[in-house]
This record gives structure tokens, C-alpha cells and sequence, in this order.
């Protein structure tokens, strides 16, 4: 009866750990078509804070699988990612360079 209810519970935890992921990979803010970029991200983020314990204990609680864990992971890897180049449109302003950089001197 032990053993029964072992492999109930471990196929239980097995069901999960795929919902969870197939959660993860429908999510609209990281899955879908972003999905793998997104868990480098993540991975980057888990590399860069966590610990080896910190990963264990992922990996052993199956918590790494948890769309909340993944969300959470990807936002701070993208929090410490390098600053991406904004690149300007076209201005509206009839002003000539002069007069926006120095407005007290105009006529």
C-alpha cells in the first residue's frame, strides 16, 4: 500500500512538473515564439544571483518549472541585461539647433 502510494504521489509530482511547464511555454509574457530566448534570459539572471545551492534546490523541488519562477527569473535577467540603443525618429520642432540649445541668445 506504501509503494502504491509513493508512485500515486510521484506520478502526481511528475503531472505537475508538465503543466507547469506547458503553462510556461503558453505564457503571454515570456512563451510562445519568446520562449526559449526568454529562459536564456532566465538562465542568465539564475546564473548571476543564485548559488549552486540556489539551482539545487530548483532542480530538486522542481520550483525552476514554475511559471512564476520562470517570469520572475526572466524579468531580473532582463533588469540586468545591457541597454539597447533608442534610435531617433524624425522631429516635429521648426527650431534650427541654435535656438533649442541656446534659447536666451534668439533675437
Amino acid at each position: 500500500m506504501v509503494a502504491q502510494m509513493k508512485q500515486a504521489e510521484m506520478q502526481q509530482w511528475v503531472e505537475q512538473q508538465k503543466s507547469w511547464v506547458e503553462d510556461a511555454k503558453a505564457d503571454a509574457e515570456y512563451g510562445n515564439d519568446k520562449f526559449d530566448e526568454s529562459i536564456a534570459v532566465a538562465v542568465k539572471a539564475r546564473d548571476s544571483f543564485g548559488t549552486s545551492e540556489f539551482n539545487e534546490m530548483l532542480d530538486s523541488s522542481g520550483l525552476g518549472n514554475h511559471p512564476e519562477m520562470i517570469r520572475f527569473l526572466h524579468r531580473v535577467g532582463k533588469a540586468i541585461s545591457e541597454d539597447s540603443v533608442v534610435v531617433g525618429g524624425t522631429t516635429t520642432s521648426q527650431l534650427t539647433r541654435e535656438a533649442v540649445l541656446y534659447p536666451s541668445m534668439q533675437n
